[in-house]
């Protein structure tokens, strides 16, 4: 087409005239030609002109760098931005930036809330800063999504109990009860609620539940004597204390007072 478009605009070059008519003839036949062709061609002819070859190109040009831009377009999942956003937030909490990477982590629970590794994080950075009713309002819409997290039911019982809240605590740990039957640390910290307040028998049965799932824990062993002997049972909490003292994992602290404790109940 671009060729025969040239040829057209391209002017006829002029038949050289030879002597005679035969010459005469084919000049004259020429001529008649050329006016056929030329009416064909008229602005009264149905046959469109075709658009200038410049034009065409420059359309094909326009329109090609939009189509590419559409094929490579790739969509996203909210989860994938989510753990994108957590990357960043990392790379500026590694660098010192605390503000901007828990805006990050911010950004990428906006993007995914069910995200649970940037809520955790991002938790963790607010307690750090004291910052616990941001914290404990994540906490809570973490819960909403999923109750069944015994880390989140735990971490907000321990901001209600810092409130001195103790009941509060409880009745938000009672909830996750069907999902904590085999969490040693979830009993033995209903054990220390119960315990400050007051109602031993029930912290003494849910030490003892801790320590079946993990008896090498000094701590709980601890607090079970503590409860015993409150019990008046003397003979239990020394025992207790003695199975503190012998996990080796007791604090100075700790140790110094099951020693008071033990020479008191000789």
């Amino acid at each position: 087409m671009l060729r025969l478009a040239t040829e057209l605009a391209a002017p006829i070059p002029r038949a050289k005239r030879a002597p005679g008519k035969q010459s005469d003839a084919k000049v004259s036949q020429a001529s008649q030609v050329a006016r056929e062709a030329k009416a064909t061609t008229s602005p009264a002819s149905p046959v469109a002109k075709p658009a200038p070859p410049a034009q065409k190109t420059h359309a094909a040009l326009a329109v090609a760098p939009e189509a590419a831009r559409i094929d490579k377009r790739v969509d996203v999942t909210p989860r994938e931005s989510a753990e994108s956003g957590f990357r960043r937030a990392m790379s500026l909490v590694n660098q010192g930036r605390m503000a901007e990477g828990m805006d990050e982590l911010k950004a990428a629970l906006a993007a995914d809330s069910g995200y649970e590794l940037a809520r955790q994080t991002l938790v963790a950075l607010l307690l750090e800063a004291k910052r616990t009713s941001e914290a404990a309002g994540l906490l809570q819409e973490g819960l909403a999504i999923n109750p069944a997290n015994i880390a989140y039911a735990m971490l907000l019982a321990r901001i209600h109990v810092e409130r001195g809240d103790p009941h509060g605590a409880l009745a938000l740990l009672q909830k996750s009860e069907a999902s904590a039957h085999g969490n040693a640390e979830y009993h033995a910290f209903v054990a220390a609620i119960y315990q400050r307040l007051g109602r031993h028998s029930e912290a003494v049965e849910r030490y003892q539940r801790a320590l079946r799932l993990s008896a090498g824990v000094g701590a709980w062993w601890v607090g079970l004597g503590i409860s015993q002997e409150a019990l008046s049972r003397p003979q239990d909490a020394t025992e207790s204390f003695h199975r503190a003292r012998g996990t080796g994992s007791l604090s100075p602290e700790l140790i110094a007072y099951v020693e008071r404790r033990l020479k008191q109940l000789r």
